[in-house]
């Protein structure tokens, strides 16, 4: 309770109850009427813990200073041999196939996971006098499946390896070399489909 007399003050403690742990006071005036001050709850005992998400939360999961991988920050290996000039790598689509189960009880139509697609990949390339994608196509066109490994390297921003992408028993099935345009000033171009069997993330 907190009271004046005069010009001196005094401190009364004052336990409220049904607020919890709570603690409050009330103020006397000179003229003898009371008035309540509200209550202010007491979170001594309890820990606030603030939802965040930033460049912190990314480290660890990037790789690099907290940024995401760059789409442009790549390069490429076959069979462990870095391969220049790529310009574009498109259909890294893995599928799990679904098959259908019709049982007679049911009016409900099941799907089981089947087996896993991975397709192919398209890789653009500067047409070059380096023919190794061409020749690799003419060795498979000529009845020897060459099957080879390919790594699609990610790079952080200080140029270092962050991720990759592995691919495995790999070989091509369709080649197809640059269009010519007389109004076009930009680099000639390759572009090379490539079959692969099974696919890695690390």
């Amino acid at each position: 309770m907190r009271s004046l007399q005069g010009n001196r003050l005094r401190l009364i403690p004052t336990i409220f109850l049904g607020w919890g742990l709570l603690s409050g006071c009330q103020t006397v005036t000179p003229l003898g009427t009371t008035v309540n001050t509200p209550p202010q709850a007491d979170f001594s005992r309890y820990s606030v813990q603030a939802i965040t998400f930033g460049r912190d939360k990314l480290k660890g999961t990037t790789k690099t200073q907290g940024d995401f991988n760059l789409a442009h920050r790549f390069n490429i290996e076959i069979d462990g041999a870095a391969i220049t000039g790529i310009r574009h790598i498109g259909g890294i689509e893995p599928l799990l196939e679904g098959r259908s189960v019709d049982d007679g009880d049911e009016s409900t139509r099941r799907f089981h996971p089947g087996r896993p697609t991975y397709g192919s990949i398209t890789i653009k390339r500067d047409w070059t006098p380096n023919s190794l994608l061409f020749g690799w196509y003419q060795t498979v066109i000529g009845g020897k499946v060459d099957r080879k490994s390919i790594s699609i390297i990610f790079h952080n921003d200080e140029g270092a390896e962050a991720r990759r992408i592995n691919l495995f028993e790999c070989y091509p099935i369709k080649y197809q070399g640059p269009g010519l345009d007389s109004k076009n000033s930009g680099h000639a171009t390759e572009k090379v489909t490539i079959r692969y069997e099974t696919y890695e993330l690390k």
